[in-house]
């Protein structure tokens, strides 16, 4: 079976009733064809759910969207029409429907399965949001949107798809997917560098969902707490290291160079001059992001289905 396309508009429901693809579809003839709605119990907030039914004689289903009104009582809405044929997958609001009845079957989408084989086709392109921009020297910067129109704030998941800045290849920890509610570290492992990371944050405040990044510096200079970047600290620990150098290469002068301490003292030397090395880097590194920006980037989705990802969200 092949299958293509998705249904490129969700964001609003249209005025227009127009018919869409939503994607091609190899249909053997005599081939058995069944079509399922998935995460439509998680896609609306709340009490209420999509569902679609579907006939399998005709390839013809309905999307209905199920609610309770103010007393309690169940309603449901007839929200969009599926059909199956020539060869295509046509997708068509039913006319009248309103945006705020049909936005969210953008978080929905089809398990098409021919003949025992299946594919999932996502209704709606994900719209996009800004990545989160924040500096070495300052604690924290974020981007916020809200949760209202998204689906059960449970099931999102937060992946970090890239960094921007010139830094080194991140790694993970503990991955570089969360739930709401939790939070990695981005670790940059580097020998010209001093260890630092971000410590990236997914979480609920009010009525949005905030992602935030926090640089943290540690420069292990004899002994250092993780810290924010500042200029001045890096000149700082640069004057307290010339310092430290100047003990070293008095101490290897001061011994014969067939005394057995010489070894001991020429490393210690060797690790104060990397130290510096990685604290003028780091300092380049800083000028560097400074003009050009630091930013993490991610997607927002959800898991229908038990297995099948839908983008909520993402960063352009």
């Amino acid at each position: 079976m092949g299958l293509g396309g998705t249904l490129t508009a969700l964001v609003e429901a249209p005025a227009a009733a127009e018919t869409r693809v939503l994607g091609n579809i190899a249909l053997p003839p005599g081939s058995f064809v069944d079509v399922e709605l998935l995460g439509g119990d998680k896609a609306v907030r709340g009490d209420g759910r999509f569902v679609m039914e579907f006939d399998g004689s005709s390839n013809l289903g309905q999307i209905l969207l199920q609610t309770k009104d103010k007393a309690g009582a169940p309603q449901q809405v007839n929200v969009a029409k599926i059909a199956i044929k020539d060869q295509a997958v046509f997708f068509q609001w039913i006319p009248g429907v309103m945006p705020n009845q049909a936005n969210n079957l953008r978080y929905c989408g089809l398990r098409i399965c021919v003949d025992g084989e299946s594919r999932f086709l996502p209704l709606g392109q994900p719209p996009n949001i800004d990545p989160v921009s924040f500096s070495l020297d300052k604690a924290t910067g974020g981007t916020t949107f809200p949760v209202s129109r998204l689906p059960e704030v449970g099931d999102l998941r937060l992946e970090i798809t890239g960094v921007e800045g010139g830094f080194p290849e991140p790694n993970f920890n503990p991955s570089s997917t969360i739930k709401l509610g939790e939070a990695t570290n981005v670790h940059f492992s580097s020998a010209d560098l001093p260890r630092f990371w971000f410590n990236v944050t997914f979480r609920l405040k009010g009525s949005s969902a905030i992602v935030t990044a926090t640089a943290n510096i540690d420069y292990e200079i004899p002994v250092s707490q993780p810290q924010v970047f500042k200029p001045m600290d890096a000149d700082r620990f640069g004057k307290q290291l010339a310092i430290e150098r100047g003990k070293a290469l008095r101490l290897l002068e001061s011994v014969p160079q067939n005394d057995k301490r010489r070894e001991d003292y020429m490393k210690r030397l060797l690790q104060i001059d990397e130290k510096i090395g990685q604290v003028k880097n780091l300092g380049a590194l800083y000028t560097k992001t400074k003009s050009s920006g630091c930013k993490v980037h991610f997607r927002i989705y959800t898991i229908v289905g038990g297995k099948y990802e839908t983008t909520v969200l993402e960063t352009r």
